[in-house]
């Protein structure tokens, strides 16, 4: 018991230490070396938490030591017993939101097959962490993501995902892990709109089947306040190049157009058509999602112009100017071809 009273101040001290500047000199074996260390207060955690005699001695011993490491290293968290249970995690935390840490070592956190890996999940909306974590990317198209912190929420997000489409419950599992993302913005909408767009555009693997980006769409289609916050924020370049690799997003994209469409009604004083709905976009914008499908491949092209027949035709098939959105979106997009 002596000997783990002893581990147990060690283990407080590397804990303040990842979240000084002296990390800056640890290297991958290192940051191995502290993870291994974390598991194993994690497993005297898992040994010792039932037994009361035993677990007054460690808590003893980390009052100790966090009185007599508080002195050197300020305003450190106090580590309780309780802690030891997540030690890997919180070792992820401080060493993720400490920009003196080493590229070399940050790369690893990006390895699935990192001892830091699993627990990206929770750190993906700390905003701190994922724009140190950008620095390590190398340079890669960005898909119109100009925030690199947001690009990279993205890409541990993708890479979440893919990791959890291995496990026979993998549906269950990642509407819990975006579940877990929306209320990690504390319902920010437009962020948490960047951060799946940039997992849905993030590059595929070899291995890559799309089911990630699947799950995504239909998680976004249970929410629809969501959907069309990001059909709506987003550029629609973006717009454009998701419904190019998801075919479950580019049906909800049709409906939330169309759904746009119905709320706009035409003023006959100001000649327009006008919006009804702050959920909704102007005219001019709905017309620039159209045209942006309309140029993003002949198959889209092909749809697209079909989706607009068919919203015609539901309106009455008119011609003249006021009477059907779909046929004014029609002739604005016939004058102004491309």
């Amino acid at each position: 018991m002596e000997k783990i009273c002893r581990d147990l101040e060690g283990t407080v001290q590397l804990l303040a230490v990842s979240g000084t500047r002296f990390v800056s000199q640890w290297d991958a074996a290192a940051l191995h070396r502290a993870f291994r260390w974390a598991r194993y207060c994690q497993e005297l955690h898992a040994r010792f938490h039932t037994d009361t005699e035993a677990r007054r001695t460690l808590e003893g011993a980390l009052r100790l030591a966090n009185a007599r490491l508080g002195g050197v290293f300020g305003q450190c968290r106090d580590l309780e017993f309780a802690d030891l249970a997540r030690c890997e995690f919180l070792l992820c935390s401080n060493l993720m939101q400490n920009p003196a840490l080493h590229q070399s070592a940050i790369r690893l956190f990006l390895d699935g097959s990192g001892p830091a890996f699993p627990y990206l999940e929770e750190l993906i909306g700390y905003k701190a962490a994922t724009g140190l974590l950008a620095h390590a990317w190398e340079s890669e198209e960005d898909q119109g993501f100009h925030d690199p912190a947001v690009a990279t929420q993205g890409r541990i997000l993708r890479g979440r995902l893919d990791d959890l489409m291995l496990h026979h419950d993998s549906e269950r599992r990642s509407v819990d892990l975006l579940d877990s993302i929306l209320q990690e913005c504390k319902g920010e909408r437009r962020q948490v709109a960047y951060i799946l767009a940039a997992a849905l555009l993030s590059g595929k693997s070899k291995d890559d089947d799309g089911r990630a980006q699947e799950v995504i769409a239909d998680w976004l289609q249970r929410d629809r306040d969501l959907l069309q916050t990001f059909c709506r924020v987003l550029p629609v370049s973006s717009i454009t190049q998701v419904v190019k690799v998801s075919t479950k997003f580019r049906e909800a994209y049709r409906d939330v157009l169309k759904s746009w469409a119905h709320t706009l009604k035409y003023d006959i004083n100001e000649g327009q058509w006008v919006q009804t709905s702050e959920q909704a976009v102007s005219f001019g914008d709905l017309v620039d999602h159209f045209r942006s499908l309309l140029c993003a491949s002949p198959s889209l092209k092909k749809e697209t112009d079909k989706v607009l027949m068919e919203m015609k035709a539901a309106d009455g098939d008119f011609e003249v100017r006021g009477l059907s959105v779909s046929s004014d979106v029609l002739t604005e997009l016939k004058n102004n071809a491309i």
